[in-house]
C-alpha cells in the first residue's frame, strides 16, 4: 500500500458553499459539517499508519519509507536497501568501495579481530606494515622459518648485538661449529671409526679415553669430525686435542670403513732457559729458546 498526499473531499474542504453551507439549518447540521472535516483528517492519518504497518510483498511499510543517496547502494526506499545488503551478505561485501582510506583505525578493531583467516594470501606486504610493528611479542612460535624468508633479506645490520646464541641455532648448524663447551660427550667404550657425522665431541676422562676402541690416546680430549674434501661425505676427517696439548689427525675416503693411521702434529714451546720447563711433552716436542 503506498502512502499517498492527503486531499479533503471536496478539495476546496470549507470553502465549499454546497458542501458547508453558510448558515446551517440547525445545531446538529453544524455539528455534522465539523465532524466531516475531522473525520477525513482522522482517515488520513489512519491510512498512513495502516500503510507503514503493512508487510505485503511490494507495498510493505517500508517501501514506502525513502532514503536519500547512500554510496554502494542503489535501492531509494529503505526495503530496496535491507534486500540489497542480504543479498551483499550472502554473496560476500566488498566494503573497499563504501569505506575510505584510513576510516578504519586500530582503535576501533578488538584484539585478535583480524588474524591470518582473514587476509587473502599476499594481502599484507612491507609496504603495508610500519617499521617496528612486528616484533618477537607478535610472532607466534616458529612463525618464521626458512621458506618464510627471502634469500638475502636478513644481514648482519639487522641482527641485534648478542640476539643469536647457541640457543637459536640449530641443531644442524651447531654439529658443524667447534663448540666452547667441547661437544657432544662420546658414548662410554665406543668405536671412534663410527664417528664421521661432521661435529665437535669429548672424552671426559682418561679412563673413558682408554676405553675407547681406535682412540690414539689415554688422555681425555676433544675431537672434531668434518667433511676432508669440501662436503663430500664420504671423505672424512677426524682430529683429537687431548689434555696434554697433543694432536692426533686421520682421514677415511669411504665414510669410516677404512682409516689411515692417526698422525700425530708435534707443537713447539719456548722459553728463556737452556732447558725446557718441567712437564709432560708429546715425542718430537720441538723447544726453542728465547733472548731472556
Amino acid at each position: 500500500m503506498a502512502i499517498t498526499s492527503f486531499a479533503y473531499t471536496p478539495t476546496d474542504n470549507i470553502a465549499n458553499e454546497t458542501t458547508y453551507v453558510t448558515t446551517p439549518t440547525s445545531e446538529t447540521a453544524a455539528r455534522a459539517q465539523f465532524k466531516d472535516i475531522f473525520d477525513q483528517i482522522q482517515n488520513g492519518v489512519n491510512a498512513i499508519k495502516t500503510a507503514l504497518e503493512s508487510t505485503a510483498t511490494g507495498s510493505s511499510g517500508a517501501s514506502c519509507i525513502k532514503l536519500e543517496t547512500v554510496v554502494g547502494l542503489a535501492a531509494t526506499d529503505v526495503q530496496g536497501a535491507i534486500e540489497e545488503l542480504k543479498t551483499a551478505l550472502a554473496e560476500g561485501v566488498d566494503i573497499s568501495s563504501v569505506i575510505g582510506e584510513g576510516e578504519i583505525e586500530r582503535a576501533m578493531l578488538e584484539a585478535d579481530a583480524v588474524d591470518g583467516t582473514k587476509l587473502a594470501d599476499d594481502s599484507v606486504d612491507s609496504e603495508h606494515i610500519v617499521a617496528g610493528a612486528i616484533d618477537a611479542e607478535h610472532l607466534a612460535n616458529d612463525s618464521v622459518t626458512e621458506d618464510a624468508v627471502a634469500t638475502g633479506v636478513i644481514t648482519a645490520n639487522k641482527i641485534a648485538n648478542a640476539a643469536v646464541g647457541l640457543a637459536q641455532l640449530a641443531a644442524a648448524v651447531l654439529a658443524i661449529i667447534p663448540r666452547l663447551d667441547g661437544g657432544t660427550e662420546i658414548t662410554a667404550a665406543a668405536n671412534l671409526n663410527t664417528y664421521v657425522t661432521p661435529g665437535s665431541f669429548k672424552c671426559i676422562s682418561d679412563a673413558g679415553a682408554a676405553a675407547l676402541g681406535n682412540t690414539p690416546t689415554n688422555a681425555a680430549f676433544l675431537m672434531y669430525v668434518s667433511y676432508g674434501t669440501g662436503g663430500t661425505t664420504g671423505y672424512v676427517k677426524q682430529e683429537i686435542i687431548d689434555r696434554h696439548g697433543r694432536r692426533y689427525m686421520r682421514v677415511t675416503t669411504d665414510t669410516g670403513a677404512t682409516w689411515s693411521p692417526w698422525t700425530q702434529n708435534n707443537g713447539m714451546i719456548y722459553g728463556t732457559s737452556a732447558t725446557p720447563p718441567v712437564g709432560i711433552y708429546p715425542a718430537g716436542t720441538l723447544y726453542i729458546q728465547h733472548e731472556a
